[in-house]
């Protein structure tokens, strides 16, 4: 993830997307990746929200397959909802024209409730295609790793100021302070999940898996009840 917002996957190995079936993702007008999401409802996915606001054409989202080099499912944006503009409220509902045929490969993942941010020093599961390091290039295979969540005092102590600090009670923070597990470029809004719940979106940090930099994710419980409302639009 890299300081300007655009957060692959670093420190982890190829899965299956029966493992992780809410894994979606936005590709541009040119059939690239762009950014990662999940599946919500059969008409909705979540992303981060500078992933809609930065992009320079049509965006379409992607379900059901493990591999860049497949379309799978895909899907055109109706219209999309963004909380607001600032740093730390960087999540996006986007509705989508056609369906999500639920099944193995594409199935709606929980949110974490509004009482239900993840304790400091919990597991959790990263997913994405992005860069499995700062040179490199999206990987072809979805990939998974595990860290950790870190506490908000702890992050605070590292990111001070813009355009990363101060962690608000919007952002969680989890990674590894020893470097080598990471989200990376790519991997932007896609799922952060703890026990089979997501507790975040991947939304920004400084570099990819380096030593005592965690990566910034917006917290799904803060924002829990927003989300849920656009749900019905």
């Amino acid at each position: 993830i890299s300081a300007d917002n655009f957060s692959n996957i670093v420190g982890g190995g190829p899965v299956d997307i029966t493992r992780y079936p809410y894994q979606a993702r936005l590709e541009n007008n040119h059939g690239y990746l762009w950014c990662g999401a999940s599946i919500l409802t059969e008409f909705h996915v979540l992303s981060a929200a500078h992933c809609m606001l930065r992009a320079r054409g049509p965006l379409t989202v992607h379900t059901g397959t493990s591999l860049l080099s497949q379309r799978g499912s895909v899907h055109h944006i109706a219209h999309y909802a963004v909380f607001g503009s600032s740093r730390d409220s960087d999540l996006a509902v986007i509705r989508v024209t056609e369906a999500i045929i639920f099944s193995a490969v594409a199935r709606p993942i929980p949110l974490a409730p509004v009482n239900g941010e993840p304790s400091p020093g919990t597991m959790a599961v990263v997913t994405g295609w992005g860069l499995t390091s700062e040179s490199s290039r999206p990987s072809n295979a979805l990939k998974a790793t595990n860290i950790q969540i870190i506490s908000r005092e702890v992050c605070s102590r590292i990111y001070t100021r813009p355009p990363i600090g101060p962690i608000t009670l919007g952002e969680i923070c989890a990674g590894n302070l020893h470097g080598g597990t990471d989200a990376c470029q790519g991997d932007s809004g896609g799922p952060l999940v703890v026990n089979g719940r997501q507790v975040g979106i991947i939304s920004m940090g400084y570099g990819c898996a380096r030593p005592n930099k965690p990566g910034v994710y917006t917290n799904i419980a803060y924002y829990n009840q927003w989300i849920t409302e656009q749900l019905s639009k």
